[in-house]
């Protein structure tokens, strides 16, 4: 592209020049640099001097004359004169080399391409205190307590809400993704525990899909301190899937049939194959069905419940009142070695909220007392 403009660019003042470009899929493939180049030169000239023979207008940003336009571009990258030789035939005389009175000052930007940059992973927290999930402000939750001393049945809840926007023009198959459950030894700076209950519902933008059909659960049973790391090997040993297909991946779907390998150590079936203690489900893991795809411009949603530890001593809650559980969630597509990683939430421990119960009355004469036949309100 080039730019020609006219008038006067005064002192302190400057041109912005805004475009944008779509980046084809089928061009990342062939580096994970997108470079662009940038020249700039003027047919104004200054006075010529004895410090400014030629009357040059301008410097370059350390305070030196730029040289011609295939110099400068020589020393931008190995390909910049190369790209820049395209420009000679529009620029004509701006271009000659043999014109030392045109030079150029000279830029370069380079924008680091993820091929996955455009599949979007938001993580959202509803805490039980909270209004429901906040958009503007979904990364932060509040919740109380599970408490159940005595009479005192309390029980503190936190929604999880993950989500996946493929915002590429291919569709996605092959899903997997997976979380952490918050536990003071995951290397989170989680201070207090959560635990798992049930995945409440999953949905392909408007389809909602059936465990069992669509998708299969798997829990992670291991050291809070693993599963981290269990999680980002569940999917990115996905690769591994590739056998036995087409109904399900090899791995951890129809484990037991021939030729399926076992389940890695520490997973187990989930979902409502699961009889074990919640309290032990560190991560789970799901699995979608090759007729699950992620289409283009569309979103992948999954919600799931926990509830707070029970925290009976008040010693106990102090140390951890006011405190956070963190999470990220990851996930992996069409059977590749990448792990793509979503937002980090963060989930506020309290005590339940207080209620003040009690009569209201206008006390006229200032005694404290309310008299006969004052209804009070």
């Amino acid at each position: 592209m080039i730019f020609e403009l006219t008038g006067t660019l005064k002192p302190g003042s400057f041109v912005k020049i805004t475009f944008e470009a779509d980046v084809a899929e089928t061009a990342v493939l062939y580096g994970p640099i997108l470079e662009n180049d940038a020249f700039l030169s003027s047919s104004y000239h200054m006075p010529h001097t004895i410090s400014n023979p030629h009357g040059y207008s301008f410097e370059n940003d350390i305070g030196v004359f730029p040289g011609t336009l295939p110099g400068e571009a020589a020393g931008l990258s190995a390909t910049a004169g190369t790209r820049e030789g395209g420009l000679h035939e529009a620029l004509g005389l701006f271009a000659d080399a043999d014109k030392a009175e045109y030079i150029w000052v000279k830029t370069k930007t380079e924008l680091q391409i993820n091929r996955k940059a455009s599949i979007t992973l938001k993580k959202a927290v509803w805490g039980d205190q909270d209004e429901g999930y906040d958009d503007s402000d979904a990364f932060l939750g509040s919740a109380t307590r599970t408490n159940h001393t005595g009479g005192d049945e309390t029980d503190g809840w936190v929604n999880w809400r993950l989500t996946a926007s493929n915002g590429t023009q291919k569709d996605r198959e092959w899903l997997v993704l997976a979380d952490v459950i918050p536990k003071t030894t995951d290397g989170r700076e989680t201070i207090w525990n959560v635990v798992m209950d049930e995945i409440t519902a999953v949905k392909n933008d408007e389809t909602v899909l059936k465990e069992g059909t669509d998708y299969f659960v798997y829990y992670y049973i291991g050291s809070g301190e693993t599963a981290p790391a269990a999680v980002e090997e569940a999917v990115t040993t996905s690769i591994d899937w590739a056998s036995n297909l087409p109904n399900f991946p090899a791995w951890p779907m129809r484990t037991g049939q021939p030729g399926q390998p076992a389940l890695p150590d520490n997973w187990v079936r989930g979902g409502t194959d699961y009889t074990g203690s919640k309290e032990a489900i560190t991560a789970f893991a799901v699995v979608f069905n090759s007729n699950v795809i992620l289409k283009s411009g569309k979103n992948l949603v999954l919600t799931y419940h926990t509830t707070t530890e029970n925290i009976e001593s008040d010693a106990e809650f102090a140390n951890v009142a006011f405190e956070n559980a963190k999470n990220v969630f990851v996930m992996n597509y069409n059977l590749s070695q990448g792990v793509m990683t979503s937002n980090l939430v963060s989930v506020t421990l309290m005590d339940s909220r207080l209620a003040v119960e009690g009569d209201l009355w206008i006390d006229e004469d200032w005694d404290n007392t309310q008299e006969t036949g004052k209804a009070a309100g």
